[in-house]
């Protein structure tokens, strides 16, 4: 038999509608009776925990540390052979890629799951992103932290814990471009994907996919929030941006998908990054690819001194550098730390 730990975090999955509003309830147990009526409960026991109940909007930094903390302290505490986390979809990408961090030497699986609705309504994936999870445990034990959602066609697909956008606006979906999406659960089995196309799976223990990950690193779970995310906007006057006695750490400047942002006067990025750097302020660039050849608009804006982070999705990239500032690491091994440490597959070209 299994032994599966659910962490319970809050969000929609979490949560049930009263008129038209929606909103956490204290109650867990929903899902788990689902399980146990609708499938074979024989080879399963499940071991839940809730150290924290809110609405995924809600959850800040100093939240994953304690996630953090709580998951380590029952995994010690017990032989558990994989830990389900549920989660709610806002702010899913930044938990996922933190804990992902945090544990990239875990030695069982670790999924999160999310709904897109609460688990009571017909129209909710809940229990099937739920079962796929189980599923998985038992079936395909893989050593990674994971995110399985069901997509708007049909597909559960599996993720690896930094390589997830936030959902599409509108379709409460975590559908993807092919490079992101790991595999897919398939017959309650794992269908991983080497290059994500169909007809292209590998086998599960492909030794090309199942790569070794580094040793465990001296990371302590520990985010600074004073990092400062923007992102560019035809028309972004930066004159309208001004720093009183709270100055960000650094700002973490989003690209255009091509890798750049305006240079024109009047709306300069450049501009701006000499003014953060006058005032001690450093500038990282993100959604950043590393290719033989760029625009001009890029090549200007590298001169200024910004730091690209490359090849690294904005939502882990935000994560990693809240990561680095608050280990206390110097600037140069801030850098180091974004571009040359790989710490879980968060590098997509890599």
């Amino acid at each position: 038999m299994k032994k599966i730990l659910v962490f319970f975090t809050g969000g929609t999955i979490g949560s049930k509608q009263s008129g038209d509003t929606i909103d956490v309830e204290s109650s867990t147990a929903h899902i788990i009776g689902l399980y146990e009526s609708y499938s074979d409960k024989e080879h399963v026991n499940f071991t839940v925990k809730q150290k924290i109940n809110l609405l995924s909007e809600n959850i800040v930094p100093k939240d994953w540390e304690y996630i953090i903390h709580e998951l380590k302290v029952a995994i010690q505490e017990n032989q558990y052979d994989g830990v389900i986390i549920t989660h709610g979809t806002d702010t899913l990408p930044y938990s996922v890629a933190a804990v992902s961090f945090l544990f990239h030497d875990t030695t069982i699986p670790m999924v999160f799951i999310a709904s897109n609705e609460p688990v009571v309504d017909h129209h909710s994936d809940g229990f099937i992103n739920f079962n796929a999870a189980v599923d998985l445990i038992v079936n395909d034990p893989i050593p990674r932290v994971l995110f399985i959602f069901q997509n708007t066609r049909g597909n559960i697909h599996v993720f690896l814990g930094t390589r997830i956008q936030q959902s599409l606006t509108f379709q409460h979906s975590f559908d993807s471009f092919e490079l992101l999406i790991w595999g897919e659960m398939c017959n309650r089995r794992l269908r991983m994907y080497h290059k994500p196309l169909p007809g292209q799976e590998e086998q599960i223990h492909d030794v090309q996919i199942l790569k070794p990950l580094p040793k465990k690193l001296d990371i302590q779970p520990r985010f600074d929030d004073r990092i400062l995310y923007i992102q560019p906007y035809p028309g972004l006057s930066y004159d309208m941006l001004s720093f009183g006695s709270k100055k960000p750490k650094a700002i973490i400047h989003d690209m255009y998908h091509s890798s750049t942002s305006s240079i024109r006067e009047s709306y300069s990025v450049i501009d701006f990054i000499k003014r953060c750097q006058h005032e001690g302020i450093d500038v990282f660039l993100t959604s950043f690819e590393d290719r033989a050849a760029s625009y001009t608009t890029t090549h200007e804006i590298l001169k200024s001194g910004a730091i690209p982070v490359y090849n690294m999705l904005k939502e882990t990239s935000i994560v990693k550098l809240m990561l680095a500032y608050g280990n206390g690491l110097s600037a140069k091994e801030v850098i180091r730390f974004m571009n040359e440490q790989t710490i879980y597959i968060e590098h997509l070209h890599k």
